[in-house]
């Protein structure tokens, strides 16, 4: 992963090149970003232009040894903590303190080949989930006691190329307690010439004490231009497709690429979520399952529904709140809000009338409601029912309001 690599940021960019060029790279810092974000892309980057014997002025050079290594994430200076867990098992009970068992733990370097092969893979453009997932973890996977005494032996070595060694932290929030303040010890008397970059989606749970060491950065989501963009260079999506993915996903690289990659034949979530709300503004009674036959279309459209799977269904829900929020920023005369292109632009400044500041929570209430029964594993047939007639009794209402 290079800075290239990673669209826009560039005044982020900029700065953290400043720092290295004018000998400042602070020994602790926090990368911290929503799911989706480059936070840990940017991490890498960072870490690859440090290491760097020969870097340009916007850039690691990509020819010396040290960035060849970075190519493989082979740097024998550079090092990596991630949660972990037994293959096949969730780490839901509590970490053994107990020393002369620390063996049974699993350590970030039980699955490095694996690691590798995932940060690689996706451009270091990952979440949590999608880890689990990859080394086939189960639920959970957390950072033991384990990890931090062998890394931390490692760091007190000399390092074997580069000025500094480094330490990249991924999900810094998974650590155990005991881990964490043999972290804390660590960033306390930091061995020499070393850098910790810790990497995180909830800044919040990461305790206060490791905090407070620090030098916090700040990772955006995307805005829908650059993540249209990674898409198009990463996924390799027509500027069709990576616009309609980066509509929907709302600056989160991982939601974009899991659309991008479903199975179901259905990604036009604007045609089906328009047609829906057609359906809602026009029948004059409240569908029971009883009369769900007698409405074709709506029939059609829970087997739509039901054929995107747990994570579509939500997906396609929160792209409905979001297109309602941009029907809201007409209502009030906001435009220049509003971040909609072609057909979803049109759709969201027609609705417009049926969308103003009284009725948008209870939109929002309706879809946010519809994403946890789906989370709870509720029909998705009757997820979609409910929220038919509650979308249909917000549209009539406010049709009966400006009729009279």
């Amino acid at each position: 992963m290079y800075f290239s690599d990673i669209p826009g940021m560039d005044e982020l960019k900029e700065k953290l090149m400043e720092s290295v060029k004018n000998k400042r790279v602070s020994h602790t810092q926090l990368f911290f970003g929503p799911e989706g974000s480059a936070n840990l892309a940017l991490a890498i980057a960072y870490a690859r232009y440090i290491q760097c014997s020969q870097p340009t002025e916007n850039d690691a050079c990509g020819k010396c040894p040290s960035c060849l290594k970075y190519n493989k994430l082979q740097h024998p200076d550079l090092h990596f903590i991630y949660p972990v867990a037994k293959k096949g098992k969730s780490s839901e009970s509590d970490e053994n303190e107990s020393s002369d068992k620390s063996g049974d733990e699993p350590s970030s370097l039980d699955f490095i080949k694996e690691w590798r092969e995932f940060i690689l893979t996706n451009k270091a453009l990952v979440s949590y989930k999608d880890w689990l997932e990859f080394a086939g973890f189960g639920k959970r996977a957390l950072i033991y006691t384990r990890d931090t005494r062998e890394i931390f032996k490692r760091l007190n070595y000399k390092s074997f190329e580069s000025q500094y060694k480094i330490l990249i932290i991924w999900y810094p929030e998974k650590f155990f307690h005991s881990a964490s303040h043999r972290l804390l010890k660590s960033l306390e008397e930091p061995p020499d010439k070393t850098v910790f970059i810790l990497v995180s989606e909830n800044k919040d749970e990461i305790l206060p004490t490791i905090l407070s060491r620090c030098q916090s950065t700040f990772v955006p989501p995307f805005t829908q231009p650059e993540l249209k963009q990674a898409l198009q260079n990463n996924l390799h999506l027509s500027e069709t497709e990576s616009s309609h993915y980066a509509s929907i996903a709302d600056g989160n690289f991982v939601v974009a690429r899991h659309l991008a990659n479903e199975n179901s034949d259905f990604h036009n979530y604007f045609d089906f979520f328009a047609n829906w709300f057609r359906y809602c503004y026009n029948f004059k009674y409240k569908p029971k399952k009883t009369e769900a036959k007698e409405a074709p279309y709506f029939t059609d459209a829970l087997k739509i529904f039901e054929s995107m799977g747990q994570e579509g269904q939500k997906h396609f829900l929160l792209f409905g709140i979001r297109l309602l929020r941009n029907s809201l920023f007409y209502s009030v005369k906001t435009e220049k809000l509003v971040k909609l292109e072609g057909e979803e632009q049109l759709f969201a400044r027609n609705f417009s009338p049926f969308v103003h500041s009284q009725n948008i929570t209870l939109y929002s209430d309706a879809f946010g409601k519809a994403i946890m029964a789906l989370e709870r594993n509720s029909s998705p047939n009757m997820v979609f029912t409910n929220l038919t007639i509650s979308v249909h009794e917000l549209i009539s209402a406010t049709r009966t309001k400006s009729v009279s």
